[in-house]
């Protein structure tokens, strides 16, 4: 996908990485087109997004019962977050857990700040639904206004795109692997 974007064989995509882990072109590609990409997976699938003149985030994960929502809600989100997410039936509190985190890890990812960004991220969603913007409150550590949006995907998956102007964010898309 990313030589498409660029114009390029596939054969001569280098990539880097960030101190944080973030995925980068190598330093000759991203001055020549400045492109960039985030992407992330999940079991079989996989999420792509691809900007120009901006970082952007994205992050897919499978909503799993497994998890124990109430003590990592608790650790590592804001007190609203944790008691939007207990609020939720015991039904539905693995799903509203996971479309926080994922909303959250996109934007920690656009921003290539590590996990330890959780405490100074909080998402606010103005509806329970995706393909709608969701506000963000940042702390000190994030320097740019982000925005964030949840990603339509299929049943038992949570999705979510970050980037300072997400009507810049030429493709994101699930694929299969």
């Amino acid at each position: 996908m990313l030589s498409r974007y660029l114009d390029v064989n596939p054969d001569v995509i280098t990539l880097d990485r960030s101190a944080t882990g973030k995925p980068s072109l190598s330093r000759e590609l991203r001055d020549r087109s400045a492109l960039t990409f985030n992407l992330s997976h999940a079991h079989d699938r996989a999420l792509i997004a691809i900007s120009k003149g901006q970082e952007v985030g994205v992050d897919l994960e499978f909503v799993r019962a497994d998890v124990e929502v109430a003590n990592l809600s608790k650790r590592f989100f804001t007190l609203s977050e944790h008691a939007a997410i207990m609020q939720a039936t015991k039904e539905r509190r693995a799903t509203r857990f996971f479309r926080y985190w994922v909303a959250k890890e996109a934007l920690l990812k656009a921003q290539g700040i590590g996990l330890g960004g959780l405490p100074d991220c909080e998402i606010v969603f103005e509806a329970d639904g995706v393909d709608t913007d969701v506000q963000a409150r940042l702390g000190a550590q994030f320097p740019n206004t982000l925005r964030v949006r949840l990603l339509p995907c299929e049943k038992g998956c949570e999705a979510a795109v970050a980037a300072q102007r997400l009507d810049a964010v030429n493709q994101c898309g699930l694929e299969s692997l």
